[in-house]
């Protein structure tokens, strides 16, 4: 019978957390740098994340998903043009977030979480240019090889974040986050426009 009346308990517990537990959905932009392990590319990271709140939106569980690219400028050697390095990130992080502030329209945020990575970089490994003198017919040989990477990687990130709710659906929200995985850790700037339901 106490083995009841605790499943009941629990039930009833879980749904009235469900019932104040609110969900949004966030469209944003990333100012993401790539350090391994001093700046090496830096660009703007779209994403999408979305969130579930509990306990009177006092804790919150994220996910997030992003892309990243960057190509550097093209290079050139007389009669010769070749691409710079290229990196890509496809980014996922799971986070979980707990609320500073008990204001309905200010939310101040700090958690963190898992991050996973695909990583896919092409990089120039080495290059030899040879030319003939310049009084000469011209005559060169260009040599260029480049280091292929691609690997997913995970490691963990901690963020902090402030929102600010112009409606009580609509919120304007900025954050500033830091991740490491195995391979490279990067620092983001963000800001973003989420619509709560």
């Amino acid at each position: 019978m106490r083995l009841l009346l605790a499943a009941l308990l629990l039930i009833s517990l879980t749904t009235v957390y469900a019932q104040k537990s609110r969900n949004s959905v966030r469209l944003g932009v990333d100012y993401m740098s790539i350090d391994v392990p001093s700046p090496d590319a830096v660009a703007f990271r779209p994403n999408l994340r979305l969130t579930r709140n509990f306990f009177n939106n006092r804790i919150v569980v994220a996910s997030t998903v992003g892309y990243f690219s960057k190509s550097d400028a093209n290079s050139s050697f007389p009669n010769f043009v070749f691409r710079g390095n290229q990196r890509k990130r496809i980014t996922a992080d799971f986070t979980l977030l707990i609320n500073l502030l008990k204001r309905n329209q200010h939310t101040l945020r700090i958690g963190g979480g898992l991050s996973v990575w695909y990583i896919d970089d092409k990089l120039i490994d080495s290059s030899v240019f040879l030319t003939v003198s310049p009084t000469s017919p011209a005559i060169s040989l260009y040599f260029l090889a480049y280091n292929q990477i691609r690997v997913i990687d995970t490691g963990w990130h901690v963020t902090a974040e402030y929102e600010y709710l112009i409606t009580p659906k609509l919120g304007i929200d900025a954050r500033l986050t830091f991740t490491a995985v195995h391979l490279e850790q990067s620092s983001l700037a963000g800001i973003g426009l989420g619509y709560h339901f």
